[in-house]
């Protein structure tokens, strides 16, 4: 799901505003909420801004980039009046941010560049009768008008901080709906992330596991836990993975088989490789993923089995088949390595 960055108002990090973030959190998304005023909230506006004044709006806004360096780069930026600033300016500015969302105000385009960026999307919401958002609307108005992806919410009242359920001003109407659509734009930039990555395309290389390609494999292993917590793929050697056998054990025995010249290549390219050994007659044992939940297809769909040429030969168990394919020796190349675009996982 998406991961915001969500900044608080001139009054602190109410109740109000954790409040918020926390829903956002309910539907899945990532929320951060830096307490840019270090514990201090107040009951007016008239505080708060007082507070601002005297710490120094700029001094503030600092502190709130800063808050975002530890943050990556994929980030919706979303602020409450005061917060605006900068998110709006984090928005505008941070390469990969993935959105905006401008609650209660909103800055001229020209203060952060000269035009919004094409490829953010953004939100503004305000009330119609709000007097602080009126002086804003011109400019709230002119984003909107500059960019095809941007929207501007205007809603009945007079209220500023009409979300924040811990203050008066809260409307819960209004709220309802200005989180619903909230809420709408994370899941459509998380749709528009997701059709990036499909749409991008993607070239591996793939190598027989030996001690050149031990470094790349151990990286791999180690960035997915040790595959199902520490197996290293050794549960289907001979050694196995019984209860002394530690995720460190089995690193070592993986290793040593590689030494050993006794590793299997057993992922994407696996065919090929047997190809260039000299072919022969391959067996598999997928479970069709119909019938079967995903996180126990330890062997591999069977449909993607059967887009590789396998045939059925006879099932054992209650989901799990027994597929062959006749591989010819490869005769025209001795290379051990090929290059080539997934469009389906490989057969392990």
């Amino acid at each position: 799901m998406s991961e915001v960055l969500l900044y608080h108002h001139v009054q602190g990090l109410t109740e109000g505003v954790r409040a918020f973030g926390d829903r956002l959190r309910q539907a899945g998304h990532t929320v951060h909420t830096p307490d840019l005023f270090d514990g201090r909230s107040f009951e007016t506006l008239e505080d708060g801004m007082t507070f601002a004044r005297e710490a120094g709006f700029d001094a503030l806004a600092e502190r709130g980039v800063a808050a975002a360096d530890g943050i990556g780069p994929d980030v919706v930026y979303a602020g409450f009046s005061f917060g605006v600033m900068i998110a709006q300016r984090l928005a505008h500015t941070r390469p990969g941010a993935r959105g905006a969302l401008l609650m209660y105000s909103c800055l001229p385009v020209s203060e952060f560049g000269e035009e919004w960026p094409r490829d953010v999307p953004a939100q503004v919401h305000g009330k119609a009768g709000d007097e602080f958002f009126l002086e804003d609307i011109d400019a709230a108005r002119a984003l909107v008008d500059s960019s095809d992806r941007a929207e501007l919410f205007l809603y009945p009242g007079t209220e500023h901080l009409f979300a924040d359920s811990s203050l008066p001003s809260y409307d819960p109407e209004a709220a309802a709906l200005l989180t619903e659509r909230v809420l709408a734009f994370l899941d459509a930039v998380q749709a528009r992330e997701n059709v990036e990555i499909l749409a991008e395309p993607t070239t591996y290389t793939i190598k027989a596991l030996d001690e050149s390609t031990w470094d790349a494999f151990a990286t791999l292993v180690e960035q997915n836990n040790g595959v199902f917590g520490g197996c290293w793929c050794m549960g289907f050697h001979s050694e196995g993975v019984g209860k002394e056998a530690t995720p460190a054990l089995n690193r070592q025995r993986k290793l040593e088989r590689v030494r050993e010249g006794k590793a299997h290549a057993a992922l994407a390219g696996a065919l090929d490789l047997i190809a260039g050994l000299g072919g022969g007659t391959v067996e598999g044992y997928p479970e069709n993923a119909a019938t079967v939940p995903a996180g126990f297809l330890f062997n591999g769909a069977l449909s993607t089995y059967e887009k590789l040429g396998f045939v059925r030969d006879r099932k054992i168990g209650k989901h799990r088949w027994v597929v062959t394919r006749v591989v010819e020796p490869k005769r025209h190349s001795s290379s051990s390595s090929s290059t080539y675009r997934p469009t389906a996982p490989a057969p392990r």
